[in-house]
């Protein structure tokens, strides 16, 4: 079993509302930027497109890299706070 991050953490015990795309595990400042620049500057975004790629690795992950050239393990990350999320919240 993995620990996981403050940032994890604070991600999943929370409603995700109004929390910025930077706020997400694996999306820091500088891929916040790239990903505001693409209209995604919230976190319920990246959760929309997670659903959106049923929520599969590949497929998000492809989504990832494509828009804001995220790295595997930001990917991953990403990835796993969105399915970590989903899990905690019933989606």
């Amino acid at each position: 079993m993995t620990s996981r991050s403050k940032k994890s953490e604070d991600f999943q015990n929370e409603p995700i509302e109004d929390k910025l795309v930077s706020e997400v595990p694996g999306i820091g400042k500088t891929l916040g930027v790239k990903l505001a620049s693409a209209d995604i500057d919230k976190a319920y975004k990246v959760l929309a497109q997670f659903l959106m790629c049923d929520k599969k690795d590949a497929k998000f992950k492809d989504w990832l890299q494509k828009t804001c050239k995220a790295n595997e393990e930001q990917q991953r990350d990403c990835f796993d706070a969105m399915k970590d999320w989903c899990s905690q919240h019933g989606l």
